[in-house]
């Protein structure tokens, strides 16, 4: 059994801010806070994937004006992609960063 680990940092536009594990085929922004990342991987089941958003930037030390209303839902997840909506603290999509990671066996 072969476990594979896809690990990303997206940005808020869409691109790929990092992409560590080179499994991301490509990220597909569908609307305000709404992405769809493909996996260059096929699973052999959905994986299992977490994600965390981040705000306001990759490299800010500390956030004093976040809330942990902030967030980012994975709301599917498939053998070649999953989906993440992110917001704001008032529970509105907008366009945030968020990182992932998705693990599962391979086919």
């Amino acid at each position: 059994m072969a476990i594979t680990t896809i690990a990303g940092n997206i940005n808020s536009d869409g691109s790929i801010y990092q992409n560590p594990t080179g499994g991301i085929e490509g990220i597909n922004k569908v609307d305000t806070g709404e992405y769809i990342v493909q996996f260059k991987s096929n699973f052999k089941n959905p994986p299992v994937v977490i994600a965390s958003q981040n705000y306001p930037k990759w490299d800010a030390q500390i956030n004093t004006h976040g809330s942990s209303l902030d967030n980012v839902v994975v709301v599917f997840v498939n053998k070649t992609s999953a989906g993440f909506f992110t917001g704001s603290s008032n529970g509105n999509a907008q366009d945030r960063n968020f990182t992932f990671i998705a693990v599962g066996e391979t086919a």
